[in-house]
């Protein structure tokens, strides 16, 4: 996604065309997993028991999803992969409105097109891992690349967003004449 803004003097549009280009809408998308609430909270309960080292917890809920499926096995690791991306989706857009909270147009539209960027990447590096395998093997493998890409990203913009947090607590605002 591009973030294409119109040439207005209003400083607040162009800011809201970039951040509409980088947060996901909150409502779900046709065809995307239903979000569930116990899954939810196992994943935030396997973040905050795992605060070191996170990305342990990647992979957790479509495991446990896996494990109580009935049927091809096959198809539910699809399934229950795509349902835990949705989850880490969901965090990733939380912590991208952190991080976009307090930025200018300037900064706004650099980290509009740092996701877009990243949004390409992890297609096509997914796209391309998945068709190293045999047909029968590349959606299981294409929807594990996705949920690891986007667990990783989610990650890394919580990260990001937590050392926005820190930086502004630790500074106290100025007044400068």
């Amino acid at each position: 996604m591009r973030c294409l803004m119109p040439a207005l003097r209003l400083p607040v549009l162009p800011f809201l065309a970039c951040l509409s280009a980088i947060l996901p809408a909150a409502a779900q998308a046709p065809g995307q997993p239903r979000i569930e609430t116990r899954d939810r909270n196992a994943l935030t309960q396997c973040v905050r028991d795992n605060a070191g080292s996170a990305s342990a917890c990647i992979g957790s809920v479509a495991i446990a999803c896996v494990r109580a499926a009935p049927g091809d096995r096959a198809e539910a690791e699809i399934a229950c992969a795509r349902r835990e991306e949705a989850l880490w989706r969901e965090r990733m857009s939380m912590a991208l409105r952190v991080v976009s909270r307090g930025l200018d147009v300037s900064g706004a539209s650099r980290l509009a097109a740092l996701q877009s960027g990243w949004e390409a990447h992890a297609q096509q590096s997914c796209a391309f891992e998945a068709g190293l395998q045999a047909p029968a093997r590349s959606g299981g493998r294409l929807a594990g690349c996705n949920l690891r890409e986007v667990a990783l990203r989610a990650l890394a913009v919580e990260r990001l967003g937590a050392g926005r947090r820190s930086a502004r607590e630790a500074t106290p605002p100025r007044i400068i004449r």
